[in-house]
């Protein structure tokens, strides 16, 4: 274990020092904020029920979500209980408050992904935006 912890240290240092900038440092807490609890999926999903001939792709994607917040936020983190990366590194400093939950699996990613799953393949015309936003949620929890 004390191998990947190290790696995972690495990776997480080299993200810090070579993608830190005010641009990123501007928008990546923004992008973490519309990720939190999945609220920018729940906010498509609600809209898509609105609609006749997206309906069932909101149900769908509600669905995934719930999904993974009971296998991932209410089983796996509690019991896998890995801390946070950062908690052992001195050099980095966070640009949101410091989450207090465990961190794998990552709810924002998590929670992108499985709403991702849904909507890319039953969006087509919007998979770009999707699984840009997907990622860069990801991305800002480095």
């Amino acid at each position: 274990m004390e191998i990947l912890k190290n790696i995972d240290q690495q990776i997480l240092l080299s993200i810090h020092e070579y993608t830190k900038n005010s641009l990123f440092d501007t928008i990546m807490p923004f992008i973490t904020h519309i990720g939190e609890s999945g609220i920018i999926w729940l906010i498509i999903s609600f809209m898509l029920l609105f609609t006749k001939k997206y309906r069932y792709v909101g149900f769908l994607t509600l669905f995934s979500i719930g999904i993974y917040a009971v296998i991932g936020e209410f089983a796996l983190k509690n019991i896998i209980q890995r801390p946070r990366p950062f908690l052992d590194i001195n050099t980095i400093s966070l640009l949101i408050d410091p989450p207090t939950s465990y961190s794998f699996p990552s709810g924002h990613t998590a929670a992108s992904f499985a709403a991702l799953g849904v909507l890319a393949s039953q969006l087509k015309n919007y998979r770009i935006i999707i699984i840009a936003l997907a990622i860069l949620i990801a991305f800002s929890r480095l």
